[in-house]
């Protein structure tokens, strides 16, 4: 299991094929906090390279969420809206992933949400 890009892992593929091995993709994604707590998440593929493609989308979409928001926030911000009574309206509608909750709360100390 690692979270190298998809070059890397057919490198590591091929070698451990040529030596007589198998291969099983196995990429992890996560944060520090995930890890310790047993929860990161894995994605495992039987070809060489596939769940580097699936990782690296999944990356995409989670940054793109994040960025999204980060710029609600910056706007509630200017409009003067707590951004727990945002967030709470997001949970309402299905939007808040758990994720964005303790990215709030790590967040809070620094007043940034």
């Amino acid at each position: 299991m690692s979270s190298i890009g998809y070059e890397s892992s057919q490198e590591i593929a091929n070698d451990i094929i040529l030596n007589g091995g198998r291969y099983l993709e196995a990429c992890m994604t996560g944060t520090k906090t995930s890890a310790n707590l047993g929860a990161l998440f894995i994605l495992a593929s039987g070809d060489e390279g596939v769940s580097s493609l699936f990782s690296i989308t999944l990356s995409m979409c989670t940054g793109t969420a994040y960025a999204a928001l980060a710029e609600v926030a910056a706007l509630a911000n200017r409009l003067k809206i707590d951004m727990t009574d945002v967030l709470a309206l997001l949970r309402m509608r299905g939007i808040c992933i758990q994720a964005t909750s303790r990215k709030r709360k790590k967040h809070d100390k620094r007043r940034i949400f």
